[in-house]
């Protein structure tokens, strides 16, 4: 079974080796023929010498390309290219996810920073008004009540 993977590249390699221009459809004569846009042939009608029944000339390369961009396999790799936006716009919303927690951890690590500063001004606070010896001690066990409840609060937004 031949993979999305080899598809994609087997129909670049074909449609590298074509001119870079689109079919045009030519009608004269009830003779429809399929060019390139600058008038060279793609695809003309023509009759067999040996039995006169009508057939078809092929410009090189263009019938193993007509072949390679069946319905079936254009709708694979378009199958493919779906998946695989929905795979990144799915990475992308992971990312986003990721880059709001990490957000978040660093609000959190800020408030969490200033409310470790406020305990250390309230220590150092404490020990000048107390214990004028202890000044820059932190080893003071006292906290207002509302500053445990800012931390608490704090911590009840990280989870």
């Amino acid at each position: 079974m031949t993979t999305h993977n080899g598809m994609f590249w087997r129909l670049r390699e074909l449609v590298d080796a074509l001119p870079d221009v689109d079919f045009e459809i030519w009608t004269s004569n009830s003779w429809r023929r399929v060019y390139f846009e600058r008038g060279c042939p793609a695809i003309e009608p023509c009759v067999q010498r040996t039995d006169n029944h009508p057939d078809l000339m092929f410009a090189p390369g263009v019938a193993a390309y007509l072949e390679a961009v069946g319905p079936k396999r254009v709708r694979m790799l378009l199958d493919l290219i779906d998946q695989q936006a929905r795979d990144l716009a799915a990475m992308m919303e992971d990312n986003a996810a990721q880059a709001k927690l990490a957000r978040e951890a660093c609000i959190t690590a800020a408030q969490c920073t200033s409310l470790l500063r406020d305990v250390a001004a309230l220590k150092r606070y404490n020990a000048n008004k107390a214990r004028p010896h202890l000044v820059n001690n932190y080893h003071v066990l006292s906290a207002p009540r509302d500053l445990l409840d800012r931390i608490d609060a704090v911590l009840a937004q990280k989870e």
